[in-house]
């Protein structure tokens, strides 16, 4: 459609030059008649119908002008089209150059990223090979040093086993010195010094009574604070003051007084006891007003008893500090 309205006037435009033309050939062959000048006037003598031609002669001239007229505008026009569609094409290649400049840089900056994310990955797959290796190598280090440590654990446990063996030897081969040394000093002595006894002793010194006890360490277990929540069982002696409870185990109270004294038995609602000694190897608890310290004791200082038939756990006495001493395995024997 555009195309028939550029060209239909280029058409016009060749009719009316071509009219045009034959009009002034038809004007160049008319006969001409004789004129008559005169100043300021020029008479022109033509047959009839010779006017006529000539104003349809300038008809045919203007509209020859004016389809010249057109046919440079239509020119114009069509450069302005094709300078138009010459700046749509540039603008279009501008675009199409502008879309591949950014669709290469999007591919420069994708391949960019690419070779970033790549080096990233490479750098933290190498960061973790060499935590793994050296995961690795701690693991290794801590377990060698693991084995050196049992190893030479191993080798101090062996020392200190050897050692221990030694000395253990050394402390067998003492105590048999010491006991063929205290057996001739207790047959030097001529007198019944019981074995714990030797050429002397440690013992705990309780007192029942203001009457001071010496009771030897070898067969005192431990040491209780008295209290007067006993339980009571029927059927037991009187110089049984009841049971205290260990735990789930339990301790018979002896009134020490009572049972080797000779003295009644104790109010111990009116006068309680404060200690209770443990005697190694038994459920047979001791009630003393006090205990003290622990103190060394030599047999030779001591009175040993020739006869123990009666009261056998008194084995002897101790002069300079007043002192009963206790046999504890002969406490509970009665007199023959």
């Amino acid at each position: 459609m555009m195309a028939d309205i550029k060209i239909n006037p280029l058409l016009d435009q060749d009719a009316a030059m071509a009219s045009y033309l034959d009009g002034l050939l038809s004007t160049l062959d008319a006969p001409q008649e004789e004129s008559h000048d005169s100043p300021g006037m020029k008479l022109v003598h033509c047959k009839d119908g010779t006017l006529a031609k000539t104003e349809r002669a300038e008809a045919e001239r203007a509209e020859a002008e004016r389809a010249e007229a057109e046919r440079a505008e239509a020119e114009r026009a069509e450069a302005e089209r094709a300078e138009a569609e010459r700046a749509e094409a540039e603008r279009a290649e501008a675009e199409r150059a502008e879309a591949a400049r950014t669709e290469a840089a999007r591919t420069e900056a994708a391949r960019a990223e690419a070779e970033r994310a790549e080096a990233a990955r490479t750098e933290a797959a190498r960061t973790e090979a060499a935590r793994a290796e050296a995961e690795r190598a701690e693991a290794a280090r801590t377990e060698a040093a693991r084995t050196e440590a049992a190893r030479a654990e191993a080798e101090r446990a062996e020392a200190a086993r050897t050692e221990a063996a030694r000395t253990e030897a050394a402390r067998t081969e003492a105590a048999r010195t010491e006991a063929a040394r205290v057996d001739g000093s207790v047959a030097a002595l001529g007198v019944n010094v019981p074995s714990w006894a030797g050429e002397q002793f440690n013992a705990l010194i309780g007192v029942v009574n203001n009457i001071s006890l010496a009771i030897p360490s070898t067969a005192v277990s431990g040491e209780l604070e008295f209290c007067n929540e006993l339980k009571k069982v029927s059927g037991q002696p009187e110089w049984v003051l009841g049971l205290k409870m260990t735990g789930k185990d339990f301790v018979a109270v002896v009134d020490l007084g009572h049972l080797l004294l000779n003295q009644g038995p104790r109010d111990i609602a009116a006068r309680p006891y404060k200690k209770i000694i443990l005697l190694a190897n038994s459920r047979w608890g001791i009630a003393l007003d006090s205990v003290s310290a622990e103190t060394e004791i030599l047999s030779a200082t001591i009175k040993w008893r020739d006869s123990t038939r009666i009261q056998q756990w008194l084995r002897g006495f101790e002069s300079s500090r007043q002192l009963a001493i206790v046999d504890p395995a002969k406490m509970f024997v009665k007199d023959k």
